[in-house]
């Protein structure tokens, strides 16, 4: 009978914190939690996330499973132009963040890939924070890749500084009569800032029958022509093949392109169906580096949940000190 006028008394006078905060949503959801998708601001629900905080990363990048690092050639494509070979040497993480290198000796010039392992994802919204270089001659891309007939491309052109450009491409491109690019499926931007000092957002957000280029958030150019609707993988990569029209080059030395954060929000080949347990509204994804950026899609039923919590709890504290005065009288 003591220990449970004592429980009583406890529960009756004391405080649950546990409880209560197992009820807010005071505090962003990770990447585990979000059973119920990710909405992005279109309204678009994805079932999958992949991210990568190069600030934070910790593991041996050669043998992380999730990324493949390239060591491969692709031969020129163009009159007076070379190949652009692609060594594991020059992709590491340092210093913070990955480093893409365009190595440069006497004798060859070779570039830096990375791609996610998966080649299964399905459309998505997909977003890198990159730094590119000071030396003119070197392209840093970030893209959706299948084949060179299903591909989306956001490209930094170091040879043009002034001002800086963003370019953005669905392949297969379609030509002008004079063989120049359509507006129907390239456009590039003129960058306010200088995208060598500061890591920025590039994004793109790949939907059935359109794809959206952003930069910092901000809309850029959309496209509703030759959108691919097959599965592939996302690469980053920093190249160059000495093509005076596009890439230029050879660069005088060897240059660095640097990635601090890519989050990735997809759906893959393979239909899936939401769980729903933990979440029971999609997290709301917005713009930043991090998972962290995550909120619930919903916050009134969140702080309604937690009024009505309180309101229990307080009710059983009342009917515990009845029975405490009951059982003392």
């Amino acid at each position: 009978m003591v220990a449970f006028r004592t429980s009583l008394f406890g529960f009756a006078f004391g405080f649950l914190p546990s409880a209560i905060g197992q009820t807010s949503s005071s505090t962003p959801p990770t990447s585990t939690n979000c059973d119920c998708g990710f909405q992005t601001n279109d309204g678009t629900i994805w079932a999958n996330t992949f991210a990568v905080d190069w600030a934070s990363y910790t593991q041996d990048i050669d043998a992380d499973s999730a990324l493949n690092i390239a060591q491969y050639q692709i031969e020129a494509k163009y009159k007076n132009t070379y190949p652009r070979t692609f060594s594991r040497q020059n992709v590491m993480a340092v210093d913070r963040s990955l480093n893409l290198i365009v190595k440069v000796n006497s004798s060859s010039v070779t570039c830096a890939s990375i791609a996610t392992t998966r080649k299964d994802i399905l459309y998505g919204s997909f977003r890198a924070f990159v730094k590119t270089t000071t030396t003119p001659g070197t392209v840093a891309s970030f893209y959706f890749y299948n084949s060179d007939v299903a591909e989306i491309d956001i490209e930094l052109l170091s040879r043009l500084q002034s001002p800086w450009q963003a370019y953005y491409a669905i392949h297969p491109e379609v030509h002008n009569p004079d063989g120049s690019a359509n507006y129907a499926t390239w456009s590039y931007s003129n960058l306010s800032f200088d995208a060598t000092q500061d890591f920025h957002e590039y994004r793109f957000d790949w939907l059935p029958g359109l794809t959206v280029f952003y930069v910092d958030a901000v809309e850029q150019y959309r496209s509703i022509t030759n959108v691919p609707n097959v599965p592939g993988n996302i690469i980053l990569n920093h190249w160059t093949d000495g093509n005076p029209s596009f890439s230029g080059g050879p660069p005088l030395h060897s240059a660095v392109m640097e990635v601090t954060n890519m989050t990735f929000y997809f759906n893959t080949s393979t239909p899936q169906t939401l769980v729903c347990q933990s979440m029971k509204t999609p997290c709301e994804v917005r713009s930043g580096k991090t998972l962290t950026n995550l909120q619930p899609a919903t916050h009134s039923a969140a702080s309604t949940n937690l009024r009505y919590s309180f309101l229990i709890l307080w009710f059983y504290r009342i009917l515990a000190v009845l029975v405490l005065v009951h059982l003392f009288l």
